[in-house]
């Protein structure tokens, strides 16, 4: 289950940056590969650990409607977590100006889970099979 989940982490990811990048959001600097770079640990190991902790509720629930709504609950944890260790590396490198916290750590949360949601969301439904 968490190679599953690792699997639908790297698609979830991968459909967050296509969003992203058609909105002109993200641009493809090199300054932007320590972002990822972290981003990316942080997805995969959220994923990965709560893929295993959540294995045994699928494996018990025959209720799909509950399964659909957990799964999806447990992709937008995983994106709060991506984003968290994503900017991380900003925040910590500006953490001594002010409004830092709200350039670093909030828009880029509001941003990433108000887009990461809809392959959250499709994913999700998908991790209880």
């Amino acid at each position: 289950m968490a190679f599953l989940s690792c699997g639908f982490a790297l698609i979830g990811f991968a459909v967050q940056l296509l969003i992203l990048f058609a909105m002109g959001f993200v641009s493809a600097r090199p300054d932007f590969l320590p972002h990822v770079a972290v981003s990316l640990i942080g997805l995969f190991s959220a994923a990965a650990s709560l893929g295993y902790l959540s294995y045994g509720y699928f494996s018990r629930t025959s209720n799909r409607v509950r399964a659909i709504l957990v799964g999806s609950l447990i992709g937008w944890v995983a994106l709060w977590i991506q984003v968290l260790f994503g900017s991380s590396v900003e925040y910590f490198s500006h953490a001594h100006e002010s409004g830092t916290f709200v350039d670093y750590v909030l828009k880029p949360t509001f941003w990433v889970i108000f887009l990461g949601s809809i392959p959250s969301w499709v994913i999700g439904g998908s991790s209880e099979t």
